[in-house]
C-alpha cells in the first residue's frame, strides 16, 4: 500500500471507466468504487497492509467491526491487488461476472492512524463480496 490508498481491479480493465491509479478519493472516503474498480483508503500513507480476501454465495454473518459496504460491478468476475507504483497482485476470483456486495472490514485502522512510522501489517482488511 502506497500513498495511502490500494485497490483491486478487475481483469477486465478495459472495461473500466478509469483504470486504477487513475484518479483519488474523496477526502475523509474510506472505499470507493466504479465499474470494475475499488480504491480502500488507509489510515497511514505508506506500509504494508495485509488483506483477506473471500467469495462468499450470501451475505456473511461477521463478528468484526465493518467500516463500509459498498456495491461494484464485476465484469470478468476476477479481480486483482493493486498498489500505486507496484502495479497488480495475484488474482482472485469473486464469481461470474456480475454486481456484487463488498463488506470492507479492518482491524488497527485506529492504531495505523496514532504512529508517525507505522508498522508493516498494522492494518489487517478482510474484504467479503457476495452477489446482488
Amino acid at each position: 500500500m502506497e500513498h495511502g490508498v490500494f485497490g483491486l481491479m478487475d481483469l477486465d480493465v478495459d472495461g473500466c471507466p478509469r483504470p486504477w491509479p487513475e484518479g483519488s478519493m474523496e477526502p475523509g472516503a474510506a472505499v470507493e468504487t466504479i465499474r470494475n474498480r475499488v480504491d480502500i483508503a488507509s489510515a497511514a500513507r505508506d506500509h504494508l497492509v495485509a488483506v483477506r480476501l473471500e467469495s462468499w454465495s450470501s451475505k456473511p454473518v461477521t463478528d468484526r467491526e465493518i467500516d463500509d459496504e459498498v456495491t461494484v460491478e464485476l465484469t470478468s468476475g476476477t479481480v486483482q491487488l493493486w498498489s500505486v507504483t507496484s502495479g497488480p497482485g495475484r488474482e482472485f476470483e469473486v464469481g461470474p461476472t456480475g454486481t456484487y456486495n463488498l463488506r470492507v472490514s479492518c482491524e488497527g485502522h485506529e492504531a495505523a492512524m496514532r504512529q508517525d512510522l507505522v508498522p508493516d501489517y498494522t492494518e489487517r482488511y478482510l474484504l467479503q463480496f457476495w452477489p446482488v
